[in-house]
């Protein structure tokens, strides 16, 4: 039977209880039978000045680096809706888009670049919010829509369909950057959309296929909610 991570690797453990208590002493790495957590007051600073401070509790899951640590605000400040990037139904903090993880935060680097980059963010953005003024980082629709938006940006397109056709040739393999580019341009791959070589050598092929194959079944619920007369259904098409 596998064994969590930390049991397979006692050193990255020990490495990851190192870099959250070189990033502040109010948090607390603790093994709980199969399960490592990190749980305190987390800081949030500016300017070397600190702001604000949240309480949290931090899940690594099993197979921790390959997937992301889970976080959760248990100090009651924030509510459990999508508009405050929250997942509304289990109160898990949407740090990061799944597919956003191989540019902020790729697997096997350093835990504290989390806590320094895209955490700090995070609920420094919540604490920017609270004061009335609006997300300082961007934001993205919520589910299918905002991972459209994300592979957009990184393509380079505005084209909804084209950006899951493109997404589709690297899931499927149909990608050289000498090849004509899938948007029939006329254009060899390099030249016309070339954040798909980039992202291709970014993201892990089973990644882009769990994300293309998402998209094609919100495609075709989306169809399928519009045949049926649902005017609210919202289009990625």
């Amino acid at each position: 039977m596998k064994q969590s991570w930390h049991l397979r690797s006692p050193a990255r453990l020990e490495q990851v209880r190192s870099d959250v208590e070189a990033f502040c002493s109010t948090l607390h790495v603790v093994v709980e039978g199969e399960v490592v957590w990190a749980r305190g007051s987390f800081p949030v600073r500016h300017g070397g000045e600190e702001l604000d401070r949240y309480l949290i509790e931090i899940e690594f899951p099993f197979d921790y680096p390959d997937w992301l640590p889970i976080v959760r605000e248990v100090g009651g400040r924030i509510q459990w809706t999508a508009d405050n990037h929250i997942y509304p139904q289990t109160g898990v903090c949407c740090v990061l888009l799944p597919e956003d993880r191989w540019w902020s935060f790729p697997p096997r680097r350093p835990f504290t670049e989390y806590l320094r980059g895209p955490l700090h963010n995070y609920f420094l953005g919540q604490s920017v919010v609270a004061t009335g003024e609006k997300w300082p980082f961007g934001e993205h629709p919520h589910g299918a829509l905002g991972v459209i938006a994300f592979y957009q940006e990184k393509f380079g397109t505005n084209d909804e369909m084209l950006t899951v056709r493109l997404l589709g040739a690297i899931a499927e393999g149909k990608l050289r950057g000498h090849w004509p580019c899938p948007c029939e341009s006329g254009r060899i791959m390099r030249q016309c959309h070339p954040g798909v070589i980039e992202t291709a050598k970014r993201m892990p092929s089973w990644a882009v296929r769990e994300s293309w194959e998402s998209l094609r079944q919100s495609i075709k619920a989306a169809q399928a909610a519009r045949s049926s007369g649902n005017t609210n259904a919202q289009s990625i098409e």
